[in-house]
C-alpha cells in the first residue's frame, strides 16, 4: 500500500472515529435531558413536550411522561408515521 493510499485510510478511520465520539456524546445528551428537567422540578407535560421538541418530532405523534410521587419521570413517544 503506498504512503497515499496509506494516508487517506487513516483519514477515513479517524473521521469514523470522532463521528462514533460525537454520536456517543450527542445520543447521551438527549437520553439525560428529560430526567434532567423532572429533576429541576417540570411538570410530567413539561418534560414530555421538551423531550418531543428534542427529538425533533417531525412526523406527528404524542409524547406522554408519567411521574410517580417521588418524582420519578418515565417517559414514551409514540409516532403516527402515515
Amino acid at each position: 500500500m503506498n504512503a497515499t493510499k496509506r494516508r487517506a485510510l487513516h483519514f477515513v478511520l479517524l473521521i469514523g472515529i470522532l463521528s462514533f465520539f460525537a454520536d456517543f456524546v450527542y445520543e447521551g445528551g438527549r437520553a439525560i435531558a428529560g430526567p434532567f428537567l423532572a429533576v429541576l422540578g417540570a411538570t410530567g407535560a413539561i418534560v414530555g413536550t421538551a423531550s418531543g421538541a428534542s427529538n425533533g418530532n417531525h412526523l406527528g405523534g404524542v409524547n406522554y411522561c408519567d411521574c410517580d410521587f417521588d418524582d420519578v419521570c418515565v417517559c414514551t413517544h409514540t409516532t403516527n408515521v402515515p
